[in-house]
């Protein structure tokens, strides 16, 4: 027998009546959040996130042979 959590009030994830048919237009269209950025984006966070993206995979290499050196020793 399964516990039931108290005070949890379940709620399904689809209406009854809904059909396949119902799904399809609304996960074929992307949300303004999921949409793919423009090709010609040239917003000034673009530079910032490869520098970011270079130090990190410099920090990353960087801790790799510090725990190599680590191990050794």
């Amino acid at each position: 027998m399964t516990e039931e959590t108290p005070g949890f009030e379940e709620k399904p994830d689809v209406p009854s009546g809904a059909t396949p048919d119902d799904a399809e237009p609304k996960a074929a269209a992307p949300s303004e959040e999921e949409a793919a950025a423009p090709a010609g984006d040239t917003d000034p966070t673009v530079g910032l996130t490869a520098q970011l993206d270079q130090a990190r995979m410099a920090l990353s290499e960087r801790t790799a042979d510090l725990q190599r050196l680590q191990a050794e020793y």
